[in-house]
């Protein structure tokens, strides 16, 4: 599984213009990090890319104490979110390593949100090219920002640690956020040749991707401000952007390490076998291969319910994998 530090330093800049949605990609990186501290050791279990995800506001529509839903696979799909640029040219060695859907600005009305997708590169060395678009029309310049042509476009430039940011909006697209920063340096003089070569390079390309939708959240949980981030080895991490939820939901070609967290009981969850970990953890291998897993990763919290677990479970709206060319 990839570490989140790259994504973190990535986003670091867009999450001061989109502050809920950073703290979307902030919760769900922090769930993954505190995942992987617990020993939560994924175990290989299959090859290619799966996928599934989100794409409208997490409703809270059924509860523990009501009717729990039950979706069979193939059915009420998570929705496509759409992808208007993509990057003709990237350096060499930078290869994919992030996409996140979310929705940020919890307190705004719901078609006043702004849905944000970001997609990001790596070179493995501390490189990163980041690709977001805003829905947002505002956009207020810092103080240090500096004007340069990009096709013909008048596009904002930052420079900083984070490496160069340019933002624009290309004819006929969306407002786009490109920030470049080449083997971790943080040098402006070797990070903005870089970020205008990509920028000026940049081309519509419209793609759609199906994200996972949670149907489904304890009462008491902020639904309003969400988002999903796939890794291309093939895992979904979905959730809200309130922190006092801390439960992983995700999905993918592996189940859990059963040796450190050994099988409890098998159970039946969305009509497929599934099991219960000492820990809570439920675990549920999908008809195509592919394993749901629903897990705590608080250590301070109260042991995962069952009953929770597998309300979670069974509001996952499912989606098919996810198209690499998305990159």
């Amino acid at each position: 599984m990839h570490e989140t530090e790259q994504l973190k330093a990535a986003f670091a800049t867009i999450a001061e213009e989109a502050p809920d949605v950073g703290g979307v990609t902030a919760a769900l990186a922090e769930r993954r990090r505190v995942a992987s501290q617990r020993r939560m050791v994924l175990r290989l279990a299959g090859a290619g890319a799966a996928a599934v995800a989100i794409g409208g506001g997490v409703a809270t529509y059924e509860r523990l104490a009501g009717r729990r839903p039950v979706l069979p696979e193939a059915e009420q799909p998570g929705d496509a979110v759409a992808l208007h640029t993509r990057p003709a040219w990237l350096p060499d060695g930078y290869t994919p390593s992030q996409l996140v859907v979310a929705v940020g600005d919890a307190n705004s009305p719901e078609e006043l949100r702004q849905l944000y997708t970001a997609r990001a590169w790596s070179d493995g060395d501390g490189g990163t090219v980041t690709l977001a678009e805003l829905t947002a029309a505002g956009f207020t310049p810092p103080a240090n920002a500096t004007t340069v042509d990009v096709g013909g476009v008048s596009a904002v430039l930052v420079a900083g640690p984070s490496g160069t940011e340019l933002t624009w909006r290309p004819s006929g697209g969306p407002m786009v956020r490109l920030q470049a920063r080449r083997g971790g340096s943080g040098d402006p003089e070797v990070d903005r040749p870089l970020a205008l070569r990509i920028a000026q390079r940049l081309t519509l390309s419209p793609a759609r991707v199906v994200v996972p939708r949670l149907g489904w959240l304890p009462p008491g949980v902020d639904g309003s401000a969400w988002g999903d981030m796939y890794v291309p080895d093939g895992y979904w991490y979905a959730g809200p952007a309130d922190r006092a939820f801390t439960t992983m939901v995700d999905l993918g070609p592996t189940g859990l390490d059963t040796h450190a967290d050994p099988i409890a009981r098998t159970v039946q969850v969305r009509g497929r076998d599934g099991y219960v970990t000492r820990s809570g953890a439920l675990v549920i291998h999908l008809a195509d291969g592919r394993w749901l897993r629903v897990y705590e990763t608080n250590k301070d919290a109260p042991p995962l319910s069952f009953d929770t677990a597998r309300a979670l479970a069974e509001g996952l709206r499912l989606a098919p994998p996810v198209d690499p060319s998305v990159f």
